[in-house]
């Protein structure tokens, strides 16, 4: 078995890359690069680089792929452009020859809101919102199956370490006591998943032979900035804040307009980040 990863050290792909080592241990892992090369993972003898994913196939003609997309080009609009054409390029050359055996990537919740939320002056989201939903349009035109769900905010250990996202950043505030922060749109209700879930929902995919495919918002419930701040359940003191005016990139909630979502509480998933 073939793995074909696009993405190695994002939050994602740390959640994925030990779910596979669990589910797959033997598999050949190759990376795809920046200049667009199909890099093997092993140090392994007779394992060599290929520049063109018909090099690969012609390699290991006799295997199937699993497919592991977990990556996204925010350096410039012009660069996610073309780093999206680049993964449906090679996407729709695996699908063309039916080598996939399975495929697993991650949309946004931003598919999910309506483009008249987003405000005008946020291109490169606008942008990032048409490339994810040609990125479901192709995973739905996939003979394999095919794992995609729609994730909205990312919780746990890793986006915490990381400070990967503003919640993040406000409980670290909070832990240390810092004064001065300013939160901006702290009521705007947000929907969350926990990054044990995401990895229980990979795993659960890569260890059945025959996956049912899984596509749509996974959410575990909703949370406010003002929550992370304020909470009475985390054992630290209140984080004094004051509220900026400066507007992000929607107008109101970000959640899922259509789908009813989770309604577990955030706090545990707090704790846990923190603990780790």
């Amino acid at each position: 078995m073939i793995v074909l990863r696009f993405g190695s050290t994002g939050r994602l792909a740390r959640i994925c890359n030990t779910a596979l080592k669990l589910a797959a241990p033997t598999a050949t892992v190759y990376s795809a690069n920046r200049a667009g090369e199909f890099v093997p993972v092993q140090d392994a003898a007779g394992l060599a680089k290929h520049g063109s994913v018909a090099s690969l196939m012609q390699a290991h003609a006799a295997e199937q792929v699993i497919l592991l997309d977990t990556s996204v080009d925010h350096s410039s609009t012009a660069n996610l452009v073309a780093h999206e054409a680049f993964k449906r390029n090679v996407i729709a050359t695996l699908h063309s020859h039916n080598a996939l055996a399975k495929a697993i990537g991650f949309s946004s919740g931003i598919t999910m809101v309506n483009v008249s939320r987003i405000q005008p002056t946020a291109s490169h989201m606008l942008e990032y919102r048409t490339q994810k939903i040609a990125q479901e349009k192709l995973f739905d035109e996939l003979a394999c199956p095919v794992f995609m769900p729609n994730i909205f905010t990312l919780v746990g250990p890793i986006t915490y370490n990381t400070q990967g996202a503003a919640w993040a950043q406000i409980l670290k505030a909070r832990l240390q006591g810092s004064p001065g922060t300013v939160l901006h749109e702290p009521d705007t209700k947000k929907a969350w998943v926990s990054e044990f879930r995401v990895f229980k929902a990979v795993s659960g995919f890569l260890a059945e032979p025959a996956p049912l495919s899984i596509k749509g918002p996974l959410v575990d419930g909703v949370f406010t900035l003002s929550e992370i701040a304020k909470t009475a359940y985390l054992p630290l003191p209140v984080l004094a804040y004051t509220t900026g005016n400066a507007a992000g990139w929607l107008f109101g909630d970000y959640i899922p307009e259509l789908n009813a979502t989770g309604h577990q509480t955030i706090h545990e998933e707090l704790l846990r980040a923190l603990s780790q």
